[in-house]
């Protein structure tokens, strides 16, 4: 037996929040079960975020027309992908932040998260819980398509999902498929800035659709520069010097298109594969759709299917529509059917087509007669003064007649939501009458302004069926339907049953709205019993919370996220010891500029019944490692405090703070409820002065050469940053925390300063009269050593160079990173005669480091190169701390910002596995790999726990000398005698498998590369042990680089 529900609706989806909102206001006890985001494609891949960045594109073509409308913009215009994305994601995230608040408010709905299947008719499970119930409804939607494509296995290619995470503008991306989603993406990106190129198989775009509809979106595409090829059957593709090649078979052009990047927008699968429908029986098409009849009743009584899933509609408009049929057929309100819906639809291109009903040769096929009306845009006022082609077209009187509408506002015709009325209800008067056009507002229940509330339905006129053909509507006579109404959450309460008096909010609640007005999606830590107001709230919001096994790895894990997403990560703790237990973690986010915060629990501060038990002053501890520590001493002052410790967490330089709240204060009630919304705050940039001063050394430096610092990391830095080393042609190194923000294989790549000094990349920078630090954070260890004879250095970051007795800048550019350099970038080109006179220096450079990487031997040259084979150049490695760290700052090579995580600041030991973890959590589609010394990893190894109850595919790598070995090779160098550095192990393979994970120990170099490869292949968490030979360090750090052989 499982938990008893009277519901259970699987997907939040456009027809899964309305529905449980209605089934909970009738008494039902209800589940909603989700495996993903809140909202569904929706919210989450399709409408919400494709109009926001159309939006932009929109933005960015009118900017360009700009003197056609008598505005004169000034100079060229610029699209920032990274801040075009930021804005769609904050978009999203406020719609999916509303659709959970509008969730966790309703009594009777348990939110459950996990991937739901069916166990027979009436049982789903998630993960470990079972739910049964009389009543399922299948709201799983669907999922980009991918054909079976010649040579697609070969090349990478993208999704209208996968295109949610773009952040850079594609040179030329090439579109397969002409239809409605990859239409709003061609023109989108050709008005960023791409090249764009339709290939479709079809001879014309939009098959569904009239000729002259067709015809016009594709002169309106091709005026805008898009090109269109047709009729491309046997499409395949190939990789070809580094990019995409489209193979087509056309009646015209080339037989070959050659892209950078492929957009696959061929259509979408339901999302029923894994389901488990075969276990309860229910009977799905060929396509993998869930057969439903007319109320959305599956061939099993008792189980529906809206949305997507159902193949009667793959529109949001249509899934709402989905629950109204599905509400009309459980509570007997008026009857509705699936076959009643006069359909429409929108193409989002600019300017806009909209569709109601049949089209012309849909009309024609069924033998009616029908009245055509066109009138092109250029005879429309409105049209004419917004400079927008198309045409607007009426043809037939009959009430699902087509209309179609190519110009602005052609999308406005589909939200008069002609699917919310039914062909018993006349919509001929649709394109002019007011009261039969509402304008409910599109996604209901996932926008916050909506949250709470039942969603607004649609007004038709009061025509009824049976009234012969359809006439002219009767005005004033309109015909609303209205859901019953529901009761909220704190109206229906218990306590309010017993007071005579809704429930306030409390201080608890309070904090976790803010926390989700602020974007965070889990949380990291260990409550305790003063958290534990603060726990119920997050039980009920969409915040997830991730229990780890120590404090400590919880800090380590928010501040890794706040260093890969440039937002603070979040973490929870009890009082005392367990807030005590962060103070590493706050030290390793303020040395490494991590932007965290950190929420610890505290005993009442009203009254004293414990005394002083457990209490320690942990705001006075945490000041002198943290930007901000502070107590919430009201209930009131929470949304305040908590936005202010986002925006000093987030601002330059970033860093961890520090929020205590005590359990008096979490579970006290208040009149607040609002929170402060976020807004964005651009940094300034640096002055002309400054910007001419660092110019003129530039120009004149005989010898320049640049260096990369860990501040050019930050997810908003490095594509500006990239850029000035690409045009300035400046060679260029990296700190150890600076790898990979130019990508490590271009040809400009001098080296990463693994050492302080005598290294071979410091043979450039002895050589070097003028050495450009960007980004450089003196808490990393010295990459290299200033002198009163060494080079002048010009320090270009977010804040003032540190002055130190090993850095004294010359010259300084102070101000927002990437525009800062742009500007000087402008100054500079064209003026740099000298700008490659140490580039003859790299190979040998390169060479030296890479000596002896492939010899048959378990050495860390080896290790590092055989770890990069199996590395993609997007996986991402968590370095713990040790000797190994060196080699792998020397030796790896990376091609993409943040994929090495190490930490050269504070340089605390058992940091790799939580980073790990928070990476893998982030970025579930990439190789995720932990590199720990066996030292390191036993500091904070109870985490595999966590890693494998969160069900993560992650590899651990256990290095293994039985020694603190960097320690202990120190010990060695100064001459003290071998003491106090070495200790045993465990059996590391049967320590994983105790925690339920895979353990491999590999035993010779040649077994290294297939067992990751395994590791990999296999999934889930598995650990791989090696030994190391260390004879190396005193070799080649000591021995070779007191010589230091040559490089030229």
């Amino acid at each position: 037996m499982g938990e008893r529900y009277d519901a259970i609706i699987v997907g939040t989806g456009q027809a899964g929040p309305p529905l449980a909102a209605r089934l909970t206001g009738e008494g039902m006890r209800t589940a909603i079960v989700e495996r993903d985001a809140f909202g569904g494609t929706c919210v989450n891949s399709g409408c919400t975020p494709t109009k926001t960045l159309i939006a932009s594109a929109r933005a960015a073509h009118v900017a360009r027309r700009a003197a056609d409308y008598g505005v004169i913009v000034g100079g060229e215009v610029a699209v920032d992908m990274a801040r075009v994305k930021a804005r769609k994601d904050a978009v999203v995230r406020r719609s999916r932040e509303g659709l959970a608040r509008w969730l966790g408010a309703m009594e009777n709905l348990t939110v459950y998260r996990g991937h739901g299947r069916l166990e027979g008719p009436r049982h789903v499970r998630i993960d470990g819980a079972l739910l049964e119930a009389e009543r399922i409804v299948l709201n799983v939607g669907a999922r980009a398509a991918v054909p079976d494509m010649p040579g697609l296995r070969e090349v990478d290619y993208l999704t209208s999902t996968t295109m949610m995470e773009v952040d850079f503008l594609p040179e030329h991306l090439v579109v397969v498929g002409g239809s409605y989603v990859g239409l709003e993406f061609a023109q989108m990106y050709r008005r960023f800035g791409s090249r764009v190129t339709v290939v479709e198989m079809g001879p014309r775009l939009i098959g569904r659709d009239d000729e002259d509809v067709s015809d016009t979106v594709k002169e309106i595409l091709e005026g805008e520069g898009v090109e269109v090829r047709l009729d491309a059957a046997c499409v395949g593709v190939a990789r070809q010097a580094g990019k995409v090649a489209v193979g087509l078979s056309c009646k015209d052009g080339p037989p070959e298109v050659i892209g950078s990047h492929l957009l696959l927008a061929v259509g979408r699968r339901p999302n029923t594969h894994d389901l488990g429908l075969d276990t309860a029986g229910v009977e799905t098409d060929g396509r993998g759709y869930i057969v439903v009849d007319d109320q959305l009743r599956t061939s099993v009584p008792g189980i529906w299917a809206v949305g997507d899933v159902n193949g009667r509609g793959a529109f949001t408009h249509t899934s709402y529509n989905d629950y109204e049929i599905l509400a009309a057929d459980l509570f007997g309100d008026d009857r509705r059917r699936v076959s009643d819906r006069i359909t429409a639809y929108a193409l989002y291109i600019d300017p806009p087509l909209g569709r109601v009903g049949l089209t012309e040769r849909e009309v024609r096929a069924s033998g009616r007669k029908a009245l055509i009306g066109k009138l092109a845009m250029t005879q429309v006022a409105r049209a004419r003064a917004r400079r927008d082609p198309g045409f607007h077209e009426d043809r037939g009187r009959c009430r699902d007649g087509p209309r179609s509408r190519c110009g602005d506002p052609g999308d406005r015709r589909r939200r008069g939501r002609p699917l919310a009325a039914r062909r018993d209800v006349c919509r001929c008067a649709l394109p002019g009458d007011p009261a039969c056009r509402p304008h409910p507002p599109d996604g209901v229940g996932a926008d916050p302004d909506h949250a709470g509330r039942p969603p607004s339905h649609g007004i038709g006129c009061a025509r009824r069926a049976g009234t012969p053909g359809c006439g002219t509507p009767r005005r004033g006579m309109p015909l609303r339907l209205r859901p019953r109404r529901r009761k909220s959450r704190l109206a229906t309460s218990a306590g309010q049953a017993r007071t005579g008096r809704p429930l306030m909010p409390k201080g608890a609640d309070l904090l976790i709205a803010a926390l989700e007005n602020e974007g965070v999606e889990r949380i990291f830590g260990i409550p305790g019993e003063e958290n534990l107001d603060v726990v119920e709230a997050l039980r009920k919001s969409s915040i997830e919370l991730v229990l780890t096994r120590h404090e400590q790895a919880a800090a380590f894990m928010a501040a890794t996220h706040g260093r890969l997403t440039g937002r603070p990560g979040v973490c929870l703790t009890t009082l005392g010891p367990g807030a005590l237990n962060l103070t590493t973690g706050a030290a390793y986010a303020q040395l490494g500029a991590m932007p965290m915060i950190m929420i610890t629990g505290q005993k009442s501060i009203l009254s004293s019944r414990q005394a002083r038990f457990q209490i320690v002053d942990v705001v006075a501890v945490m000041k002198p490692l943290t930007k901000l520590s502070r107590q919430i001493v009201s209930p009131a002052t929470v949304p305040t405090i908590v936005r202010e410790a986002f925006r000093v967490a987030e601002q330059e330089r970033p860093g961890p703070v520090h929020l205590e709240l005590p359990e008096d204060i979490a579970a006290a009630e208040t009149t607040e409820t609002g929170t402060i919304p976020p807004h964005p705050v651009e940094l300034p940039l640096a002055s002309d002065a400054a910007l001419d001063r660092a110019a003129a050394l530039i120009v004149n430096a005989r010898r320049p050469l640049v260096m990369l610092g860990a501040a050019a990391s930050r997810p908003r830095s490095s594509s500006d940053l990239a850029r000035f080393v690409v045009e300035s042609r400046i060679p260029y190194f990296t700190t150890q925390m600076g790898k990979g923000t130019v990508p490590g294989g271009t040809e400009l790549y001098m080296g990463t300063a693994a050492l302080s000094e005598r290294d071979y990349v410091h043979e450039a920078i002895e050589r070097a009269d003028l050495i450009i630090t960007i980004g450089h954070d003196t808490v990393e260890k010295p990459p290299f050593i200033m002198g009163p004879q060494g080079p002048q250095v010009v320090h270009i970051g977010y804040q003032p160079a540190s002055v130190e007795q090993v850095y004294f800048p010359q010259a300084e550019v102070v101000g927002d990173l990437g525009p800062s350099l742009r500007l000087l970038a402008d100054r500079v080109a064209g003026k740099l005669p000298n700008a490659q006179a140490l580039l003859p220096l790299r190979e040998g450079i390169l060479r030296r480091i890479a000596a002896r990487a492939t010899e048959p031997r378990l050495t860390p040259q080896r290790l590092v190169h055989d770890v990069r084979q199996v590395m993609p150049p997007d996986g991402i490695l968590a370095l713990d701390n040790g000797m190994y760290k060196i080699w792998f700052a020397r030796n790896y090579r990376t091609q993409v910002a943040n994929t090495l995580l190490l930490d050269n600041a504070l340089a605390t030991m058992g940091a790799g596995l939580p980073s790990a973890i928070a990476a893998a959590l982030l970025h579930p589609d990439r190789r995720v790999m932990a590199v720990c010394g066996d030292g390191g990893f036993m500091m904070n190894s109870q985490e595999l726990e966590t890693a494998v109850r969160l069900e993560l595919d992650l590899v651990v790598l256990v290095i293994e000398d039985r020694a603190f070995g960097m320690i202990r090779w120190k010990q060695a160098v100064d001459g003290f005698a071998d003491f106090g550095m070495t200790f045993d192990n465990p059996d590391f393979v049967k320590y994983a498998e105790a925690y339920g994970a895979s353990g491999t120990r590999v035993n010779r170099i040649e077994e290294l590369q297939p067992a990751l490869e395994a590791a990999f292949a296999g999934g889930g968490v598995h650990l791989v042990v090696v030994p190391i030979d260390y004879s190396e360090n005193k070799r080649v750090l000591v021995d070779e680089l007191q010589q230091r052989l040559p490089v030229t």
